[in-house]
């Protein structure tokens, strides 16, 4: 979201203060900066000379964490990150973050108040219906974790680092050294020859123990897989049936043929009347 409001805001410049969102962001988040700033004063590195605080790697390391349960979503799987990973991430992150903010304070770059407060209200993120709305406002800085000034502090840096990488890839030159160079490695040719040295086989003469001692150092190269060779004959009776006519009579013949070595089997019926001996 912050990469989309700086490249919204790239080549606009307000005029005038919006003063209702100065009022509203005057209020609050100060106690936050000063509580932050104030809780662990234990640098973890220093930009030439300028601290980086174990508050602001925390801040960053969580900041990392929310971007990727944002990405990943239900896959999100806090138990698979690798802390140490996530943490030097965070610190080489910081590290350049201060070296590009010392290169605009060097350079003399600057966001007015008027222009910061211009970009928040034409960001999308904080719109309902198409206007700016404050609720929706403190609810997404919530979410990214700042308080509303630590989140206009943050912005500005963001706008100061968007000033300086457009600047830095505005100015890009080459010298005429360097064109030429290029050209000269671009149009560079080569020049080969070549000689085929056909081999003669009359003119090598090896003896039956020299082949021998070779074959024996070399058995495994010359060994090929084991091989089996079948000669089979498949009969179907599906192949035969269109070749065989039969007769009706040879039919019966055959079924009375077959049914006479059968036993001989009767079917029988009974009744059975219960009697009373005792009547």
């Amino acid at each position: 979201m912050l990469q989309n409001i700086r490249d919204n805001s790239q080549g606009w410049i307000a005029k005038t203060i919006i003063g209702i969102i100065v009022a509203l962001m005057a209020f609050t988040g100060i106690e936050a900066i000063f509580q932050a700033s104030g809780n662990n004063k234990q640098d973890v590195a220093k930009v030439n000379g300028e601290e980086i605080t174990q508050t602001e790697l925390s801040q960053a390391v969580d900041m990392q964490r929310r971007q990727l349960m944002q990405q990943l979503g239900k896959d999100f799987d806090a138990s698979l990150l690798d802390e140490k990973l996530l943490r030097d991430a965070a610190l080489k992150g910081l590290i350049d973050r201060k070296l590009l903010l010392q290169g605009a304070a060097d350079s003399k770059f600057g966001f007015s108040e008027a222009a910061l407060d211009q970009v928040i209200l034409q960001t999308p993120e904080f719109q309902v219906d198409g206007k700016f709305n404050a609720e929706r406002f403190d609810q997404v800085v919530r979410q990214l974790g700042y308080s509303r000034l630590q989140f206009r502090q943050m912005l500005t840096q963001e706008m100061l680092i968007g000033q300086v990488r457009a600047g830095i890839a505005g100015s890009g030159f080459v010298t005429d050294a360097e064109v030429l160079a290029f050209a000269r490695l671009e149009k560079q040719t080569r020049d080969f020859a070549t000689v085929n040295i056909k081999a003669d086989p009359a003119a090598v003469k090896l003896t039956d123990d020299e082949v021998k001692a070779y074959y024996d150092q070399h058995a495994k190269e010359f060994m090929t897989p084991d091989q089996v060779v079948i000669d089979y004959l498949e009969l179907k009776k599906s192949s035969f049936f269109d070749q065989v006519t039969v007769k009706d009579d040879e039919l019966q013949a055959a079924y009375e043929k077959e049914t006479a070595n059968l036993a001989e089997q009767r079917r029988a019926a009974h009744i059975l009347d219960e009697v009373n001996d005792k009547s």
